[in-house]
Protein backbone atom coordinates (compact mmCIF):
# COMPACT_ATOMS: atom_id res chain seq x y z
CA UNK A 1 0.00 0.00 0.00
CA UNK A 2 0.96 3.47 -0.89
CA UNK A 3 1.70 5.51 2.31
CA UNK A 4 3.08 9.09 2.07
CA UNK A 5 4.17 11.54 4.73
CA UNK A 6 4.37 15.34 4.05
CA UNK A 7 7.25 17.38 5.63
CA UNK A 8 6.54 21.12 5.61
CA UNK A 9 9.33 23.42 6.08
CA UNK A 10 8.51 26.06 7.94
CA UNK A 11 9.42 28.75 10.80
CA UNK A 12 7.86 30.83 13.54
CA UNK A 13 6.62 34.18 13.34
CA UNK A 14 5.89 37.21 15.68
CA UNK A 15 4.68 35.74 19.24
CA UNK A 16 5.72 31.98 18.66
CA UNK A 17 2.90 31.27 15.66
CA UNK A 18 3.09 29.93 12.38
CA UNK A 19 0.72 32.28 10.56
CA UNK A 20 -2.77 31.81 8.56
CA UNK A 21 -1.01 29.90 5.87
CA UNK A 22 0.28 27.39 7.94
CA UNK A 23 -3.82 27.08 9.72
CA UNK A 24 -5.05 26.69 6.06
CA UNK A 25 -2.19 24.03 5.46
CA UNK A 26 -3.16 22.00 8.90
CA UNK A 27 -6.59 21.97 7.61
CA UNK A 28 -6.15 20.11 4.30
CA UNK A 29 -2.80 18.36 4.82
CA UNK A 30 -4.48 16.00 7.13
CA UNK A 31 -7.44 15.10 5.04
CA UNK A 32 -6.94 11.69 4.03
CA UNK A 33 -5.68 8.08 4.65
CA UNK A 34 -1.87 7.05 4.16
CA UNK A 35 -1.21 10.19 4.31
CA UNK A 36 0.37 12.13 7.60
CA UNK A 37 1.53 15.39 7.33
CA UNK A 38 4.55 17.70 10.15
CA UNK A 39 5.78 20.75 10.45
CA UNK A 40 9.49 21.08 10.59
CA UNK A 41 11.09 24.00 12.23
CA UNK A 42 14.21 25.02 13.65
CA UNK A 43 14.37 26.05 17.28
CA UNK A 44 17.79 26.58 19.29
CA UNK A 45 16.06 27.06 22.16
CA UNK A 46 14.98 23.15 22.85
CA UNK A 47 17.05 21.20 24.86
CA UNK A 48 17.45 18.44 23.14
CA UNK A 49 18.38 17.92 19.46
CA UNK A 50 14.97 17.63 18.72
CA UNK A 51 11.09 17.17 19.88
CA UNK A 52 7.76 16.43 18.35
CA UNK A 53 4.31 18.41 19.53
CA UNK A 54 1.12 18.93 18.01
CA UNK A 55 2.56 17.98 14.32
CA UNK A 56 5.39 20.10 14.55
CA UNK A 57 8.98 19.00 14.57
CA UNK A 58 11.48 20.83 16.39
CA UNK A 59 14.50 20.80 15.21
CA UNK A 60 17.35 22.31 17.71
CA UNK A 61 19.07 24.35 14.87
CA UNK A 62 19.38 28.34 14.29
CA UNK A 63 17.41 29.20 11.32
CA UNK A 64 19.73 30.89 8.59
CA UNK A 65 17.69 29.63 5.64
CA UNK A 66 20.74 27.59 4.35
CA UNK A 67 22.02 24.52 5.73
CA UNK A 68 19.63 25.05 8.46
CA UNK A 69 17.20 23.22 6.20
CA UNK A 70 19.05 20.77 4.88
CA UNK A 71 20.21 19.63 8.75
CA UNK A 72 16.12 19.53 9.90
CA UNK A 73 14.97 17.42 6.34
CA UNK A 74 17.98 15.19 7.23
CA UNK A 75 17.24 15.15 10.84
CA UNK A 76 13.72 14.46 10.07
CA UNK A 77 14.05 11.81 7.67
CA UNK A 78 16.64 9.76 10.08
CA UNK A 79 13.05 9.48 13.17
CA UNK A 80 10.86 8.22 9.97
CA UNK A 81 12.87 5.52 7.85
CA UNK A 82 12.29 2.82 10.49
CA UNK A 83 8.33 3.71 9.63
CA UNK A 84 5.66 2.42 6.34
CA UNK A 85 5.76 4.83 4.39
CA UNK A 86 6.96 4.64 1.24
CA UNK A 87 7.47 7.89 0.26
CA UNK A 88 7.95 11.10 1.39
CA UNK A 89 7.43 14.79 0.05
CA UNK A 90 9.62 17.85 1.67
CA UNK A 91 8.08 20.91 0.86
CA UNK A 92 6.92 24.49 2.45
CA UNK A 93 4.29 26.92 3.51
CA UNK A 94 4.68 29.10 0.70
CA UNK A 95 3.70 25.97 -1.50
CA UNK A 96 0.32 24.65 -1.94
CA UNK A 97 0.35 20.84 -2.69
CA UNK A 98 -2.73 19.31 -4.78
CA UNK A 99 -2.30 16.65 -2.00
CA UNK A 100 -4.97 14.14 -4.37
CA UNK A 101 -3.68 14.57 -7.55
CA UNK A 102 0.65 14.13 -6.33
CA UNK A 103 -0.66 11.15 -4.40
CA UNK A 104 -1.61 9.45 -7.81
CA UNK A 105 1.66 10.50 -9.30
CA UNK A 106 3.58 8.04 -7.10
CA UNK A 107 5.52 5.48 -8.62
CA UNK A 108 8.53 3.63 -8.52
CA UNK A 109 10.48 6.93 -9.34
CA UNK A 110 13.16 7.21 -6.48
CA UNK A 111 12.64 11.41 -6.84
CA UNK A 112 9.60 13.35 -7.99
CA UNK A 113 10.01 16.90 -8.56
CA UNK A 114 10.17 20.15 -10.51
CA UNK A 115 13.53 20.33 -11.58
CA UNK A 116 16.32 23.61 -11.57
CA UNK A 117 19.79 23.75 -12.59
CA UNK A 118 23.43 24.85 -10.29
CA UNK A 119 26.45 24.73 -10.87
CA UNK A 120 28.96 23.08 -8.10
CA UNK A 121 32.61 22.36 -8.27
CA UNK A 122 32.60 23.07 -12.20
CA UNK A 123 29.38 20.76 -12.68
CA UNK A 124 26.14 22.30 -13.79
CA UNK A 125 23.89 19.19 -12.53
CA UNK A 126 19.57 19.09 -12.09
CA UNK A 127 18.15 19.56 -8.58
CA UNK A 128 14.89 18.90 -7.27
CA UNK A 129 13.23 21.74 -6.77
CA UNK A 130 12.82 22.49 -2.45
CA UNK A 131 9.47 23.81 -3.27
CA UNK A 132 8.08 20.40 -3.34
CA UNK A 133 10.53 16.94 -3.65
CA UNK A 134 9.08 13.05 -3.26
CA UNK A 135 11.65 11.03 -2.17
CA UNK A 136 10.60 7.01 -2.11
CA UNK A 137 11.57 5.45 1.29
CA UNK A 138 14.49 3.76 -0.03
CA UNK A 139 15.93 6.66 -1.05
CA UNK A 140 15.41 8.30 2.05
CA UNK A 141 17.46 5.12 3.62
CA UNK A 142 19.94 5.32 1.23
CA UNK A 143 20.57 9.42 2.11
CA UNK A 144 20.61 8.82 5.90
CA UNK A 145 23.11 5.94 5.35
CA UNK A 146 24.99 8.42 3.49
CA UNK A 147 25.62 11.27 6.26
CA UNK A 148 25.61 8.58 9.13
CA UNK A 149 28.30 6.67 7.97
CA UNK A 150 30.32 9.81 6.52
CA UNK A 151 29.08 11.73 10.24
CA UNK A 152 28.19 14.85 8.58
CA UNK A 153 25.92 16.08 11.40
CA UNK A 154 26.87 16.09 14.85
CA UNK A 155 24.83 17.70 17.24
CA UNK A 156 22.52 18.92 14.26
CA UNK A 157 26.02 21.01 13.17
CA UNK A 158 27.47 19.91 9.41
CA UNK A 159 30.86 18.87 9.79
CA UNK A 160 33.59 20.41 8.26
CA UNK A 161 34.16 17.53 6.03
CA UNK A 162 30.55 17.95 4.52
CA UNK A 163 30.67 21.76 3.89
CA UNK A 164 33.83 21.72 2.28
CA UNK A 165 32.63 18.67 0.03
CA UNK A 166 29.26 19.67 -0.89
CA UNK A 167 26.41 21.96 -1.30
CA UNK A 168 24.98 23.15 2.09
CA UNK A 169 21.41 23.45 1.65
CA UNK A 170 18.67 20.92 0.77
CA UNK A 171 17.96 20.45 -3.31
CA UNK A 172 21.25 21.59 -4.46
CA UNK A 173 22.76 19.35 -2.16
CA UNK A 174 20.20 16.43 -3.03
CA UNK A 175 20.96 16.99 -6.91
CA UNK A 176 24.41 17.08 -6.55
CA UNK A 177 24.37 13.81 -4.81
CA UNK A 178 21.89 12.24 -7.45
CA UNK A 179 24.68 13.66 -9.70
CA UNK A 180 27.60 11.70 -8.36
CA UNK A 181 25.06 8.26 -7.88
CA UNK A 182 23.24 8.67 -11.48
CA UNK A 183 19.60 9.33 -9.49
CA UNK A 184 16.91 10.63 -12.20
CA UNK A 185 14.57 13.27 -11.20
CA UNK A 186 10.85 12.47 -12.87
CA UNK A 187 9.12 16.27 -13.36
CA UNK A 188 6.39 16.76 -11.71
CA UNK A 189 3.93 19.73 -12.87
CA UNK A 190 3.95 22.86 -10.88
CA UNK A 191 2.38 26.07 -11.42
CA UNK A 192 4.54 29.33 -10.34
CA UNK A 193 3.36 32.09 -9.22
CA UNK A 194 6.42 34.39 -8.35
CA UNK A 195 6.80 38.14 -8.31
CA UNK A 196 3.99 37.97 -11.17
CA UNK A 197 3.09 41.81 -11.86
CA UNK A 198 -0.47 40.51 -13.14
CA UNK A 199 -3.10 39.50 -10.77
CA UNK A 200 -3.39 35.82 -10.38
CA UNK A 201 -5.70 33.56 -12.22
CA UNK A 202 -5.81 30.17 -11.67
CA UNK A 203 -9.37 29.00 -13.22
CA UNK A 204 -7.94 27.18 -15.73
CA UNK A 205 -5.25 25.52 -14.65
CA UNK A 206 -6.00 22.95 -11.63
CA UNK A 207 -4.28 20.05 -13.06
CA UNK A 208 -0.87 20.71 -11.22
CA UNK A 209 0.61 18.69 -8.37
CA UNK A 210 1.47 22.20 -6.44
CA UNK A 211 1.67 25.72 -6.72
CA UNK A 212 4.52 27.74 -6.17
CA UNK A 213 3.21 30.99 -4.59
CA UNK A 214 5.88 33.86 -3.03
CA UNK A 215 4.36 37.08 -4.40
CA UNK A 216 7.31 39.45 -3.05
CA UNK A 217 6.96 42.27 -5.85
CA UNK A 218 2.97 42.51 -5.38
CA UNK A 219 2.28 44.77 -2.22
CA UNK A 220 0.02 46.96 -4.67
CA UNK A 221 -1.83 44.56 -6.41
CA UNK A 222 -5.62 44.94 -4.70
CA UNK A 223 -3.91 47.05 -1.95
CA UNK A 224 -2.52 43.88 -0.32
CA UNK A 225 0.85 43.50 1.56
CA UNK A 226 2.67 40.42 0.36
CA UNK A 227 1.73 37.59 3.14
CA UNK A 228 -2.17 38.27 2.94
CA UNK A 229 -1.77 38.12 -1.22
CA UNK A 230 0.07 34.46 -1.02
CA UNK A 231 -2.73 33.98 2.12
CA UNK A 232 -5.87 34.94 -0.57
CA UNK A 233 -4.03 32.57 -3.39
CA UNK A 234 -3.72 29.88 -0.80
CA UNK A 235 -7.41 29.45 0.16
CA UNK A 236 -8.54 30.32 -3.12
CA UNK A 237 -6.71 27.03 -4.21
CA UNK A 238 -8.03 25.76 -0.83
CA UNK A 239 -11.68 26.28 -1.96
CA UNK A 240 -11.18 25.02 -5.76
CA UNK A 241 -9.24 21.87 -4.87
CA UNK A 242 -10.55 20.70 -1.60
CA UNK A 243 -14.17 22.09 -1.20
Amino acid sequence: MTKLLILYKTEKQKNNEFGKIYELTTIYANKFNNIDSYFIVSDNTIEENYKINNKIIYIKTINNNWESILIKVIVSFQLFINSNYTHILVSNLSTFINIPLIYTKLNNSDCLSHKGNYNFNNITYCFPSGAGYIFSINLVKTICKFFTNNSFINNNILSNNFINNYPTTDDIFFGYYFYLHKIIITELPRYDIINSTIKYNISNTLNYCYYRIKTLNNKNIDNDNDNDYDYKIQLDLYKKIYK
